[in-house]
């Protein structure tokens, strides 16, 4: 698929044409939520940038849904980011809880609901709520980590089993 140059995409919205890929409404939508919009304003953004161009059913869902084909991209096209992103929301949830933690010790109950509900985000997160989602991104980390010389297949085989070195080299060929 061929994407449109810069100038191209100028003349387009200077005649009111606005094309837009599904690469790179994914691409805007990933961009937007690592500079820490939410759903509802990367949607907002969406409209009001990208208008009769998206989808008639484009929603705060469909934003969502973006969202989870990026990650599945992940390991291709954003990996280093998404790895940056885990990290600095990882420091971010660690720093709100110490400024309350505290007051969650006290037994301040207001401080008790916001810690449960970083901790919920941050499960939500890494994936520790779906055990199938953790285990599809324990094989694909460990693909990447053999594809990027890191790990060697004997060291798989030595830790993990034959078993898992088969599944890692489906995951490296998904990755291909």
């Amino acid at each position: 698929m061929r994407y449109k140059t810069n100038i191209e995409k100028y003349e387009d919205a200077k005649f009111g044409i606005v094309a837009l890929s599904d690469e790179e409404r994914i691409a805007t939508v990933w961009a937007a939520r690592l500079s820490g919009h939410s759903y509802p304003e990367i949607y907002s953004l969406l409209k009001e940038r990208f208008g009769k161009s998206l989808p008639p059913s484009y929603s705060e869902r469909a934003v969502e849904n973006d969202l989870q084909r990026a990650f599945s991209q992940l390991p291709a096209v954003y990996g280093e980011t998404a790895r940056e992103m885990v990290q600095i929301e990882n420091s971010r949830f660690d720093k709100m809880l110490k400024a309350i933690w505290a007051k969650v010790e006290e037994g301040d109950t207001r401080a008790v609901d916001s810690a449960l509900a970083i901790s919920r985000e941050r499960r939500k997160m890494l994936g520790l709520d779906e055990p199938e989602k953790l285990q599809v991104d324990w094989r694909i980390t460990l693909a990447q980590l053999v594809q990027s010389g890191e790990l060697t297949p004997a060291q798989v085989v030595e830790e993990f089993g034959e078993e898992i070195l088969v599944e890692v080299n489906e995951r490296l060929l998904e990755l291909k």
